[in-house]
């Protein structure tokens, strides 16, 4: 079984990002309001891949959603673009149970997932293959929800696919606390942790530009929340992409320092991908590949990360010693 080196320096099967990836795509369509353009999946799931292995391996992954219940349907765009949504009277049948064999099937491949800390998404997950077969997935609902927040990222999520505005309590890093009116527009995943992107209520309603007003708020830093607004009192931009906002986990949080960093052609490319969808920019060559600026918030975070990437640091001196001494660590 192939395997490929993920964040820290350990390995993940092929078995391992496949199952990632369906989990994720469940989870997308699950709580899609409307058709996600192929572009935005190549992107976001596939973005390793060149346009026909793109094509070849989603046309796979319908193959194997269509089995968990999930079955895909192609819409025109406009402009020469096909976007994808769930086909409301055959996906997720509410009364119609699963063999033995494909119960089989969810439980390898989404288990792992429903059990694992690391994957941000796991609730969510739970939820949307609760409606695959809801008597099949009860014994994994509970085991994977071992992590209980009150409900709060559930009611952000919910929020988030109603477009209802939230009135809410968040406690930054600092640990100051705030009143906000949010208006929430995209959530990710990262590092086990679920970030939410909001603006706030009255300023998109104003008609400010989402790139320079929007935030990124971790989940578990939510402390009260309540719906403040009807279902759909506000339109999430035409041109919002919530990839703008996923950072690398040693970004979350105020910037300590820019980095330089060479990207040469031998790193990991799943590394490489998440630079080019916005975690950083190119500045440059040498000989050894790539210059990147990367923004750096936590430097013995961007030392384990760009020795798991096979990246090296140039500056600032800080992340070169950060390096250094989590090599000196890993060797001792």
């Amino acid at each position: 079984m192939s395997e490929t080196r993920q964040e820290g320096g350990g390995r993940m099967t092929k078995d391992d990002e496949q199952a990632r990836r369906l989990a994720s795509l469940i989870v997308a369509f699950s709580n899609a309001r409307g058709p996600l353009a192929g572009s935005e999946l190549h992107q976001r799931y596939y973005g390793s891949l060149v346009k026909a292995s793109f094509d070849t391996a989603f046309k796979r992954d319908r193959r194997r959603l269509r089995a968990l219940g999930l079955v895909l349907r192609p819409i025109s765009l406009g402009g020469g673009q096909t976007g994808w949504r769930a086909d409301p009277d055959e996906s997720f049948a509410g009364e119609q149970g699963l063999s033995d064999e494909e119960s089989l099937l969810v439980d390898l491949v989404c288990q792992p997932l429903l059990d694992d800390p690391e994957f941000a998404l796991r609730h969510e997950l739970a939820r949307a293959l609760e409606k695959v077969d809801r008597r099949y997935m009860g014994g994994a609902v509970r085991r994977g929800t071992a992590r209980d927040d009150g409900g709060l990222t559930a009611g952000l999520l919910r929020a988030l696919s109603e477009r209802r505005p939230v009135e809410a309590l968040y406690q930054d890093a600092r640990g100051e606390t705030s009143r906000r009116s949010l208006a929430l527009l995209g959530a990710f995943g990262l590092h086990g942790c679920v970030y939410v992107v909001a603006q706030d209520s009255a300023e998109l309603a104003a008609g400010a530009p989402w790139r320079e007003r929007a935030r990124t708020f971790r989940a578990d830093r939510f402390l009260e929340l309540r719906a403040g607004g009807d279902a759909g009192a506000y339109e999430i931009p035409a041109d919002f992409v919530v990839n703008t906002f996923c950072k690398l986990p040693f970004q979350m949080g105020p910037r300590c320092a820019q980095a330089r960093v060479v990207v040469p052609p031998s790193c990991d490319q799943d590394a490489r991908a998440q630079l080019e969808a916005g975690a950083g920019r190119r500045d440059g060559r040498r000989e050894e590949g790539e210059v990147w600026l990367v923004d750096v918030a936590d430097l013995r975070g961007a030392a384990r990360w760009l020795i798991g990437a096979g990246m090296t640091p140039l500056d600032p001196p800080s992340l070169r010693e950060a390096y250094r001494v989590v090599l000196r660590e890993a060797l001792a």
